[in-house]
């Protein structure tokens, strides 16, 4: 497994579209290639989140739902999130077509686009996106009549 280099993020602080080394918080990615090599490599879903430091509901994220605990420990069980500074548009911004803000994409590990949401997100709102499209951790080995209904790793 590739290791991606995590920092703390000053609340108005992200990573530039273009400047991959910026910092980044323990769960949040800043280097989009990094991360992507590693969502190939172990089969995950990116999440990305493109803000600006002029958004004002940006910033509500940032504060009240993208380091939040619950949050953090979701994006740590399945999902590789990204952040992504808009301010300036970059590379990332174009190749999304992202035109407001916040704006949250959910990717295959290839960059196929899964789901688009823009727009501020609550914190419970955030976690169900998150629970959507995480990946699953293996089905438990179960013994007798169950069907993948009885099983939590196969209920949507």
């Amino acid at each position: 497994m590739q290791a991606v280099a995590t920092a703390a993020v000053p609340l108005t602080e992200f990573a530039d579209d273009e400047s991959p080394e910026t910092t980044q918080t323990e769960v949040w990615n800043t280097d989009f290639a990094a991360a992507q090599k590693r969502a190939e490599t172990e089969h995950l879903p990116m999440m990305l989140h493109f803000s600006a430091r002029w958004c004002g509901p940006c910033q509500q994220m940032v504060r009240n739902v993208l380091h939040a605990e619950a949050v953090t420990e979701e994006l740590r069980s399945g999902i590789i999130p990204v952040l992504v500074d808009a301010s300036r548009p970059g590379e990332l911004t174009r190749r999304f077509g992202v035109r407001g803000y916040p704006t949250n994409l959910i990717i295959s590990a290839d960059g196929t686009v899964l789901s688009r949401q823009s727009g501020y997100i609550a914190r419970e709102s955030m976690i169900r996106r998150i629970r959507q499209f995480r990946r699953h951790p293996p089905a438990p080995a179960t013994t007798g009549n169950s069907t993948p209904a009885d099983i939590p790793a196969y209920r949507g």
